[in-house]
């Protein structure tokens, strides 16, 4: 599930008593191989030996942790080194523990000046531009859900939801406040982050109001 590899400082310290090979990527079906003197063998091991996991990776979500196999051998690297009795194999579990990546939202407007505003006339019913929303905890979560808050904080609109299939409309909305939750796809479904069209979520201006 991951890949082991040596510091860039480590293997320079070491210099030409140490040759590497292979990128220690187990996926790829590569080891990382090192030959060297024992000084520099051990150097390079205490400290510099790094593991990096894939991506979004952690053994709760994915049931099982990742193993890291050691073998030293005294003999020359030969073409099947599993014939060599001159090994030792030890081995390590890897227990990549889960964090909880932010979530991110993403305004579809493509405006000349870069500007990501929303403009409408007086009194004009208008439909948010597209958002698209994303986690990649998502699927770790109960459920795996996601709750999107969309607020007015000026004196001039409300929201209407047209529809919203899939989705919960939670109690702790009001006129001016959606709270809903749900899946990503049924959000962005929702706020035509799917498709980069207009969302199902229209403002409504105060009658007769102008501003910001």
């Amino acid at each position: 599930y991951g890949r082991v590899y040596i510091s860039t400082n480590a293997s320079a310290a070491v210099g030409s008593k140490l040759a590497i090979e292979g990128n220690g990527s187990a996926a790829g079906g590569h080891a990382l191989i090192l030959r060297g003197t024992i000084d520099s063998l051990n150097t390079v091991l205490q400290g510099s030996l790094q593991y990096l996991s894939l991506n979004n990776w952690n053994w709760i979500h994915s049931g099982e942790s990742d193993v890291i196999t050691f073998v030293v051998q005294d003999t020359p690297i030969i073409q099947n080194a599993e014939d060599s009795k001159n090994k030792v194999i030890a081995s390590t579990n890897v227990l990549v523990d889960p964090v909880n990546d932010a979530p991110s939202i993403e305004l579809l407007m493509d405006t000349a000046d870069g500007e990501a505003d929303f403009v409408l006339d007086e009194d004009e019913i208008k439909a948010l531009p597209p958002i698209r929303v994303s986690d990649p905890d998502v699927n770790e979560r109960f459920h795996g859900m996601l709750q999107t808050t969309i607020q007015s904080t000026g004196e001039g609109g409300t929201f209407e939801l047209r529809s919203a299939p899939g989705l919960q409309v939670m109690p702790t909305s009001s006129p001016k406040k959606l709270v809903l939750r749900g899946s990503t796809d049924a959000l962005n479904r929702l706020l035509g982050g799917s498709l980069k069209s207009g969302s199902e979520v229209f403002y409504l201006p105060a009658d007769d109001w102008s501003g910001t």
